[in-house]
């Protein structure tokens, strides 16, 4: 890791990840003055701030050591064992940050392409995945228009629509890039606009507790979901598939509530 951070000291970089722990997003909220970024409204300024900085990389490397971050992981490995046994697939890894997920995936053997922002983050990854001897099991694509239609068995999505200027956009996007009866997994913190988020936009709170009808409406079933968490589990069909409607679950008020309590107590201990 400290080969990648050239221009930065172990004692430096060590302070990042340290404060990185103690405060999830530190290292973003340090860097988004630096490029005039006003927080959580999508501009100029904060696309070239994805594509210049390095404070992601820290937010990553903390967020995959949690505990919660690796039950979410086995939770997709038992599904796409469950939906797939031993077959090799293609995975698309939309928005994977430092790699997390691609490495996961092409660890396992299958064929996994790589999806996000060209700059710092999807350097990292690269970095990353050669040390780990994995480059020539992961494609790097930067560019959407290089994702093709009806190409993947799987799509990975996670975190990334609260970053999107038109998150719905995207998510008609990955339908079109799944296979039929492709399986998407995706979660979402559209919710979370605060302080300690600042690239998250304020313009996709209106999306807040409707990824469910969103899904559905775009041509997804509901599959499953990881406990009462925003991990849900969707699979392609056609959109003249009307019985997908049938499959949105009851939320119940016990989940509601607790969906509630859980996203203020995360505001307020961030």
């Amino acid at each position: 890791m400290y080969s990648f951070f050239k221009d930065e000291d172990h004692k430096t970089i060590l302070n990042k990840l340290f404060n990185e722990l103690l405060l999830t997003g530190w290292n973003v909220c340090q860097e988004v003055d630096k490029f005039n970024v006003t927080p959580h409204v999508f501009n100029d300024n904060m696309l070239k701030f994805y594509t210049k900085t390095n404070a992601f990389i820290y937010e990553c490397l903390i967020d995959g050591m949690k505990v919660d971050k690796r039950k979410k992981d086995n939770f997709i490995i038992d599904c796409m064992i469950r939906y797939y046994k031993d077959k090799k697939i293609k995975i698309l890894c939309y928005g994977d940050g430092i790699g997390l997920d691609s490495q996961m995936h092409a660890e396992r053997g299958h064929d996994v392409f790589y999806f996000d922002f060209s700059g710092p983050t999807s350097e990292f990854a690269m970095h990353r995945l050669k040390e780990k001897k994995l480059i020539n099991k992961v494609t790097f694509i930067n560019k959407e228009e290089e994702l093709k239609n009806n190409s993947f068995d799987v799509i990975i999505c996670r975190e990334v629509l609260e970053h999107i200027e038109m998150p719905i956009d995207t998510i008609k996007n990955l339908w079109k890039f799944l296979k039929l009866d492709g399986v998407c997994f995706l979660s979402e913190s559209f919710s979370r606009v605060e302080e300690c988020f600042p690239t998250h936009l304020h313009s996709n709170l209106k999306y807040t507790d409707k990824i469910l009808n969103i899904m559905i409406s775009s041509g997804f079933y509901y599959l499953d979901r990881f406990i009462d968490s925003n991990l849900y589990v969707f699979k392609k069909t056609n959109l003249e598939d009307e019985a997908r409607y049938m499959s949105l679950p009851e939320i119940k008020l016990k989940t509601k509530i607790k969906k509630y309590l859980k996203d203020t107590l995360s505001y307020y201990l961030s």
